[in-house]
């Protein structure tokens, strides 16, 4: 399985390559090493978004969606506003890992269940409420588990904060992340409600900060959803 994603991406359309890539060292040669980094977080990290009760998985598939378009968003932006593979990969890791707090949060509350289950009428977690709660505890843990990977501190910022500017690095990839977290929403790559007026000016307040023109956010939201879909498939 890893050794065919690694492949199919190498011979994607995104690199435009005359010929194909036949083996894993052609195809780790084309991508990179930090592309190639970011693709194996990105398969080791899709293990984490899935649970064995239907709804939850269903809920967590939708959150896996959306951290993986948050992720696209904040590399495409990162590469054309500053040309900087650091910050376009840096981007895409904080984008794909904001939100790993949340199905490790699910796991446990479905463990609480199974062990509470027979003592009350009906089954305990409720997909709603789990949205709820775990919108309030998820980043505790999604920090403590990005630090157990090793993973770099822009990751760790953008899991404890992904709805803050930073104002004082115009083109730190916190910013990109911020900006594709509000323009995933947009696009209705989100699990759960949030506020829309406050997220349009964002958007605004992010698209001025990195200095992104309107065309460039609406090439990199064009088709996000069937970008996102095929990634999956």
């Amino acid at each position: 399985m890893v050794a065919a994603r690694i492949l199919r991406l190498a011979n994607s359309a995104a690199f435009g390559a005359p010929q194909q890539a036949v083996s894993i060292p052609q195809a780790a040669s084309r991508l990179g090493a930090s592309r190639l980094k970011s693709l194996l977080i990105e398969i080791g990290a899709q293990r984490v978004f899935s649970s064995q009760d239907p709804a939850i998985n269903q809920a967590c598939q939708q959150l896996w969606q959306h951290s993986l378009a948050v992720g696209f968003l904040a590399r495409e932006f990162g590469t054309a506003v500053t040309g900087s593979e650091r910050v376009a990969e840096s981007g895409f890791l904080g984008g794909l890992l904001h939100d790993i707090g949340k199905p490790v949060v699910a796991g446990l509350l479905l463990d609480a269940e199974r062990r509470l289950r027979g003592k009350a009428q009906r089954d305990w977690i409720v997909v709603n409420e789990w949205i709820e709660w775990i919108a309030s505890v998820h980043r505790q843990v999604g920090i403590a588990l990005a630090i157990r990977w090793g993973m770099p501190e822009l990751v760790v910022n953008a899991i404890r904060n992904s709805k803050e500017l930073d104002t004082s690095a115009r083109h730190a990839a916190t910013n990109f992340i911020v900006l594709g977290n509000a323009l995933a929403k947009r696009e209705g790559l989100y699990l759960g409600s949030y506020d829309q007026a406050a997220n349009s000016a964002l958007i605004l307040e992010a698209q001025a900060l990195v200095e992104g023109s309107a065309a460039l956010l609406d090439e990199a939201s064009q088709n996000l959803r069937e970008r996102v879909t095929e990634r999956l498939s």
